[in-house]
């Protein structure tokens, strides 16, 4: 990340610390969502648009 690191100079920001927390939040906010795909699985039919709703809920 090197690259992304000289958008600091100057600023006196970790940017590899602030990416790091970014990164983090964002795998947590996705793992309920990843569970309820992984649920899913073997559904079928109006199961399956019942389930997807349910996610669209908990997104919202």
């Amino acid at each position: 990340m090197a690259g992304v690191s000289t958008l600091g100079i100057g600023s006196g920001l970790k940017l590899s610390d602030i990416l790091d927390k970014l990164t983090s939040a964002e795998k947590q906010v996705l793992a309920p969502v990843s569970k309820q795909q992984s649920a899913a699985t073997g559904l079928r039919g109006s199961d399956v648009k019942n389930h997807v709703m349910n996610i669209i809920d908990c997104l919202s």
